[in-house]
């Protein structure tokens, strides 16, 4: 090892400057990581602690290099599922404003639909409350289930969205026939 200058070991340059700089200020490094080259011309990640000793006319550092490899890449393979159980919570949200104001025009509808006189026009609100029972409650295959080994699956397809409007467009509809 005494062959081969420190120099090198760093993949990052910056990082041995920064080790220096921390070593100048306060004598000593705690829990300092970064990555280094191995011998066989890997790469491992290091945790540094290390102190400013001097023997006789000379400067040098002590310390420990711990290898934090396998605890790094946890921690990276971790990132993307943090970020899709985020995404998940998300499609929940969404689920969630969707179906509050569903199940409020369905219930709407049903009261409204008592108040009929004519087959005609119940049937006309039937087509409605089917339209608005398609959506509520969303198939289960449609919700998002929040776990780390699956990714989130969305909410509602494309084609219940577009039944959604439709829905609110025949209840306005109706809502201002009974109205005239």
């Amino acid at each position: 090892m005494l062959a081969i200058n420190a120099a090198t070991l760093y993949v990052d340059p910056g990082d041995r400057e920064r080790v220096q700089r921390l070593m100048e200020a306060g004598g000593s490094v705690q829990d300092f990581a970064l990555e280094t080259r191995t011998g066989d011309g890997g790469t491992v990640w290091v945790r540094i602690n290390s102190r400013s000793v001097r023997e006789s006319d000379t400067d040098c550092y002590e310390g420990i290099l711990e290898d934090i490899t396998h605890q790094r890449r946890a921690e990276e393979a971790e990132r993307p599922a943090e970020s899709l159980r985020a995404v998940a919570k998300l499609a929940n949200a969404a689920a969630h404003e969707i179906n509050n104001p569903l199940a409020v025009i369905t219930g709407r509808l049903e009261l409204l639909r008592r108040h009929l006189a004519t087959p005609e026009q119940q049937a006309r609100f039937d087509q409605a409350l089917v339209a608005a029972k398609r959506l509520s409650p969303a198939p289960r295959s449609h919700r998002c289930s929040i776990s780390a080994d699956r990714a989130p699956r969305p909410t509602l397809p494309r084609s219940q969205k577009s039944r959604s409007a439709t829905v609110c467009r025949r209840t306005e509809t109706l809502r201002n026939e009974m109205l005239t």
